[in-house]
């Protein structure tokens, strides 16, 4: 979603790297040469903290692209001010809305639900904030939670075998903020299972769904970045609309119902850059994906790609601010933000 645009735009790129989680990123680099893109074009680095802010305020860097934590992506906004004014696209996180109304096709609705254990939850356009509409909700809670069940009972398995519907947390200090969020949680909402760690090694967590949070709940309100979803109900669509819309973070939304009616309705009513209808997937290589909310509106000569999730501070920091960035990627919108416009006028 960002090496390849820029590429095609005629960019050098500079990738950094997660010092966390390097090796994919590090392999790409590798395949770059491989694949026969001449020696300087891909660059892949890996550092901490230091590497990250000499990069966002680098006088010869001329646009950054970001995918992390909306504290981190500030500090790279006022970098780039502070230095060149380079051109910034912010990937910043989201609480994704899932409406469910009673006219869905249930079975497929809780099937696509469980795309919040993704990465195991590892995602940030994951729907995490379930709405199910009232007649249906015991139902789907009922399946939901077996679905969970049964991908909990592979935790720690075989990551090779096709069975395995779980994975580890990437970072033992994420795992402590996961948990953190889910001791509150119980403080707020029912747990209908999971809520605890797994096993004595590694990062596991078991995935847990919480259920009828109380109003302003931290746990439907903070981006948890693991295996955690909330479920709630409503009574109609303009409910349900408000509770979708009802925060901070603007990337994506998802709505289930056979009225093409209300799905078209609510898809421009919805607060999100992306919304899926009847499906799991909102995104796609030739659509704009983008964050709504908190935005701040976000080239050429040379290019700074981040793909990590933290380039300061602890963890907990992803939910110290909200939003889910500017600027947008994939499709002809993202070649916009890596070319640069010139006007030549002859007589």
């Amino acid at each position: 979603m960002k090496v390849a645009p820029a590429l095609a735009a005629g960019n050098v790129v500079i990738v950094k790297a997660s010092e966390l989680n390097p090796f994919s990123t590090l392999y790409l680099g590798e395949l770059a040469i491989q694949a026969g893109c001449p020696l300087g074009v891909v660059n892949v680095i890996a550092g901490a903290i230091e590497a990250g802010e000499a990069l966002s305020s680098h006088m010869k860097i001329r646009k950054i692209s970001f995918t992390g934590s909306p504290v981190v992506g500030r500090k790279i906004q006022i970098a780039a001010a502070q230095s060149n004014l380079k051109r910034v696209t912010l990937e910043l996180g989201g609480k994704s809305p899932v409406l469910i109304f009673d006219d869905a096709n249930i079975g497929s609705a809780v099937e696509n639900s469980m795309s919040f254990l993704a990465f195991n939850g590892q995602g940030c356009v994951l729907g995490t904030r379930i709405y199910v509409q009232e007649g249906i909700a015991q139902k789907f809670v009922d399946m939901f939670t077996q679905y969970a069940q049964r991908a909990a009972a592979t935790l720690g398995s075989d990551p090779f075998a096709e069975t395995t519907m779980t994975s580890p947390l990437f970072h033992h200090r994420q795992k402590e903020t996961v948990m953190g969020l889910i001791e509150q949680g119980k403080k707020d909402a029912t747990v209908l299972t999971g809520g605890a760690t797994w096993g004595d090694k590694g990062c596991f967590v078991q995935p847990t769904i919480f259920y009828q949070p109380s109003a302003g709940a931290e746990i439907v309100q903070k981006e948890v970045f693991g295996p955690v979803v909330v479920v709630d109900t409503f009574k109609t669509e303009e409910e349900a609309l408000h509770k979708a819309n009802d925060t901070e973070y603007g990337l994506g939304a998802y709505v289930y119902t056979t009225n093409m009616d209300r799905a078209i309705r609510l898809s421009k009513a919805l607060e999100a850059g992306s919304v899926a209808v009847n499906s799991a997937n909102p995104t796609h290589i030739t659509l704009p994906f983008s964050g709504w909310k908190s935005e701040l509106i976000t080239s050429r000569a040379a290019l700074l790609v981040f793909s990590f999730r933290s380039l300061c501070g602890s963890l907990s920091d992803f939910t110290c601010v909200t939003g889910s960035g500017m600027g947008a990627e994939n499709g002809k919108y993202v070649l916009r933000a890596f070319t640069q416009p010139k006007a030549i006028n002859m007589k």
